[in-house]
């Protein structure tokens, strides 16, 4: 008598029996279907939200550098978080930033009121659209509560495979 089973242990077989030989074959059907548990859709905020074009670095969290929405998620997130350090992984001395970027990249050692108005700018701010690439150069803009509600777009720029804040 030959056996296959498939799935987790079951009470519903079907046996089947053709020229003598015995098969009995476990159906992969749950005893109460009512107990199947499914998780009710959770909305997040678009800055929390990862999309095909980033990527995750070996601890499972963004790369702030795998597309230009990450360099702009990575400033939101960091203007609600008060959490400044991913900010240096957008600056690349090889590309010339202008001032906005530049300040952006040294949030973390200035004064507390730079740091309270970025993240009053940027804690507020939710990306609008897709990014705009052209030659190695992209386009993300923003809008924010901040300032009686603005809009700004954010310029980033690939090296090395990688994308950095260019400025704003």
């Amino acid at each position: 008598m030959v056996l296959a089973s498939c799935g987790g242990k079951n009470d519903n077989k079907k046996t089947d029996v053709n020229d003598s030989v015995k098969t009995e074959i476990t159906l992969g059907v749950p005893k109460n279907p009512d107990s199947i548990k499914t998780e009710e859709p959770k909305i997040v905020d678009s800055s929390d939200v990862i999309t095909n074009t980033e990527v995750l670095n070996e601890k499972g969290q963004l790369d702030p550098n795998s597309s230009p929405t990450a360099v702009v998620q990575t400033m939101i997130k960091a203007g609600k978080t008060r959490n400044f350090g991913q900010l240096l992984k957008l600056c690349n001395e090889a590309i010339d930033m202008d001032g906005d970027a530049k300040d952006v990249c040294e949030i973390a050692s200035s004064k507390k009121s730079d740091q309270d108005d970025f993240c009053e700018y940027f804690g507020s701010a939710k990306i609008s659209g897709k990014p705009r690439i052209k030659n190695g150069v992209a386009e993300v803009d923003i809008s924010t509560t901040a300032e009686g509600g603005s809009k700004e777009t954010i310029v980033c720029q690939v090296k090395y495979d990688k994308w950095y804040l260019k400025g704003f």
